[in-house]
C-alpha cells in the first residue's frame, strides 16, 4: 500500500487555516506495510508511519527505505501537512489526524501517440499538471487504434 504526503508551502504548523490542495507540494509516497487487521485500526497505523517514515529523526527522512522523495528540500511532515491513504486525505493534527475532504476538477487532457495518433483522455485531479500525469500513467490502457510499444505525449 502507498501513502502520498504534501506538505504546505507555506506553512502555518495549525496556526491559520490553509485549503488543501492549493499551496501544498507533493513531496514524497511512502511504501506501506501490512500493518494492522482492522480497517481503523490499520488506517491509523497507517497515517503513523507516514508520518514517522516523513520525518527527520536521526538522518534525513528522503534515506527511509520505504520512501521516494520528490522534494529537493525536504522538511519533516507536521501539523497542517496532508497524507492520502486509499483515495481519501488526513490532515496532521496537533494530536493524531483529520480526514478533510477534497474537490478534484475535472480534466480533459489530449494526449498524442508518436504514431501520430491522438486522443482526449478525462481525468480527476488536483491541477491541470496533475491530470496531465494522471493522464500520461492511463494513456497505456486508452485504445489508440495503432501500433505496439508507443511512447505518449502532451499536446
Amino acid at each position: 500500500m502507498k501513502a502520498e504526503v504534501y506538505h504546505a508551502i507555506h506553512p502555518s504548523f495549525g496556526l491559520k487555516e490553509q485549503t488543501f490542495p492549493k499551496g501544498f507540494t507533493h513531496v514524497a509516497d511512502v511504501e506501506i506495510p501490512d500493518l494492522a487487521s482492522s480497517k481503523e485500526s490499520q488506517i491509523a497505523n497507517l497515517q503513523a508511519f507516514a508520518f514517522q517514515s516523513t520525518n527527520h529523526i536521526q538522518d534525513s527522512w528522503t534515506t527511509n527505505d520505504s520512501v521516494f522523495s520528490i522534494t529537493q528540500n525536504p522538511r519533516s511532515t507536521s501539523v497542517g501537512d496532508v497524507i492520502e491513504i486509499e483515495g481519501k486525505y488526513y490532515e496532521v493534527a496537533s494530536c493524531g489526524f483529520e480526514e478533510i475532504k477534497v474537490q478534484l476538477e475535472e480534466f480533459e487532457i489530449l494526449v498524442s501517440r508518436t504514431v501520430s495518433s491522438s486522443q482526449y483522455i478525462k481525468v480527476s485531479a488536483f491541477d491541470e499538471k496533475d491530470a496531465e500525469e494522471i493522464a500520461l500513467d492511463v494513456a497505456g490502457d486508452v485504445d489508440f487504434g495503432t501500433g505496439d510499444n508507443p511512447t505518449y505525449a502532451i499536446e
